[in-house]
């Protein structure tokens, strides 16, 4: 890592630590950390703004429950409730759900 990081920036340093607790200060986010089966999900996009906003909605629980995962951690930028608001917003995301994906 530092090597490549080395051919792009002047001063590099690169220290491997143990996660700390994402839930505390300065992260704030709602679960301990980021391990496991992690999944990246690209969900909608610019063409449900341009050429015209697409009142399209998307359920987060039911996103993390197509990764086939037990729990998860949603975290991200993305788009408010145009249907609840009316109007364009943005939206810095953070949430953790738990089910059972067997029943």
């Amino acid at each position: 890592l530092k090597q490549k990081l080395r051919e792009n920036f002047a001063n590099v340093n690169v220290t491997i630590v143990d996660c700390p607790d994402l839930t505390q200060s300065p992260f704030g986010l709602k679960a301990r950390g980021i391990c496991g089966s992690q999944r990246i999900v690209d969900v909608g996009g610019p063409g449900n703004l341009f050429p015209v906003i697409k009142k399209t909605t998307y359920k987060l629980d039911e996103i993390c429950k197509t990764a086939e995962l037990e729990s998860c951690l949603a975290i991200g930028p993305g788009a408010g409730p145009v249907h609840l608001l009316g109007y364009n917003t943005e939206a810095s995301l953070s949430l953790f759900s738990v089910w059972n994906i067997h029943h």
